[in-house]
């Protein structure tokens, strides 16, 4: 065990919430010669128009999702990441189904979400009918939880060298569905839409690092059942996650079972959860609303490469703890927090604060999807130890 632990509080205020509105409409898709889908639409008295370019890359060619007795559910994979899209600059991430008559899933923009109507009606040019979905920013005061496992010497004894910004990032994703949230899914294809349009929604808020950062999933265990840090970690006679418990907890399991193939792989293993995450106040009452735990710039660290994340019906939502998470464990602390919240000898983010709204602070107006200077500088320093080493890679020729 690592010399120093210390859990801080983050609280921010918005969260993305339906107000009710929802509008039918029948899309237009058509595809470029260039491959580039083009969506057009009208909703909400607004045209949108999205150029759509293929994501599909955020997921590994062998990706598999399977449970703890090692079946493997039967998922093509190629064309699972042929379906996935993205407009990096509208922020739209779309699962395009186009079998039979076309289905469109997923994340418009920050505002707008798009699914299928259950209706099956189809439109004259053989569009079926989709339902558009408003969301709003709600105020509403949630927690993030980081543990800082650093020591001050042993963490400035494994410095090698400055991040060169010519290389490239590449992080493998391994997921654990808990069961509380997995079994939410009517079936395995909603599931692989979620985490599908969830990652490619990630991997555009890690573009805006500018660190030439590629994310990729490997795969999810589906967890059937509570295993005993699960169990171990919630709160006497609730359903509800200890904070406190959970992360330390999850290492052991990931110690126990370091032998698993993608475990070893996995340069971030995160555990998706329905559960409500909290934790005890003075009184002794639980506060709920916790949204992620995470290990500061554990990425790469075999037992403790770990997180936690709450996981939304709105996708967006949970990509923005996804991506929040992830920074934490690439050794961003929160914006406007200094040394002690920061790993050793790091910049720390006490130039930015959290009012700014970007993701490591409020994310809350036109920058509520972009990283701030301050994590770039953190992830920057963090990519330059010797801690990082499983994430560098060679460049190739391909611009990520």
């Amino acid at each position: 065990m690592l010399a120093c632990l210390t859990i801080l509080l983050f609280c921010t205020s918005v969260l993305a919430v339906s107000n009710g509105r929802i509008e039918v409409i029948y899309p237009s898709l058509e595809t470029s010669r260039f491959g580039i889908k083009i969506i057009k639409f009208r909703a909400f008295d607004q045209d949108i128009i999205l150029k759509l370019e293929p994501a599909g890359d955020v997921i590994s060619d062998d990706f598999t999702v399977m449970d703890e007795e090692g079946k493997i559910e039967p998922i093509d994979v190629e064309s699972f990441k042929g379906k996935l899209f993205r407009d990096q600059e509208k922020g739209a991430a779309l699962y395009i189904d186009e079998n039979e008559f076309i289905e469109i899933e997923g994340i418009i923009n920050f505002k707008l979400r798009i699914e299928p109507s259950e209706s099956q009606k189809v439109g004259k040019y053989g569009m079926k009918e989709h339902v558009i979905t408003e969301t709003f920013d709600e105020k509403k005061r949630f927690k993030d939880t980081v543990n800082n496992l650093n020591s001050q010497r042993s963490f400035l004894e494994d410095m090698g060298r400055e991040f060169d910004e010519n290389q490239c990032v590449e992080i493998e994703y391994y997921f654990l569905g808990e069961k509380n949230f997995t079994e939410g899914f009517p079936d395995l294809n909603k599931f692989k839409i979620y985490i599908g349009t969830v990652f490619v929604q990630t991997q555009t808020m890690m573009d805006t690092l500018k660190l030439k950062i590629k994310i990729r999933a490997l795969g999810v265990l589906m967890l059937k059942s509570d295993p005993p840090f699960i169990t171990k970690s919630l709160f006497v006679g609730e359903d509800v996650f200890n904070m406190e418990l959970i992360a330390k907890n999850m290492e052991t399991y990931l110690c126990e079972n370091k032998g698993i193939e993608k475990f070893q792989r996995a340069d971030i293993i995160m555990l998706l959860t329905g559960r409500q995450i909290g934790i005890f106040d003075s009184k002794g009452t639980i506060l709920v609303g916790v949204l992620g735990v995470a290990n500061l710039g554990r990425a790469c660290a075999q037992c403790t490469k770990l997180a936690v994340v709450k996981c939304d019906d709105d996708k967006r939502e949970t990509a923005v703890t996804l991506a929040h998470e992830s920074a934490h464990l690439l050794g961003s602390p929160h914006d406007g927090e200094g040394d002690y919240f920061s790993l050793p000898g790091s910049p720390g983010s006490t130039k930015c604060v959290a009012s700014d709204g970007f993701i490591m602070g409020d994310s809350i107006g036109e920058n509520k999807e972009k990283f701030s200077t301050c994590s770039v500088e953190n992830i920057k320093y963090f990519l330059g130890q010797k801690n990082a080493h499983c994430l560098i890679e060679k460049c190739k020729d391909t611009v990520l």
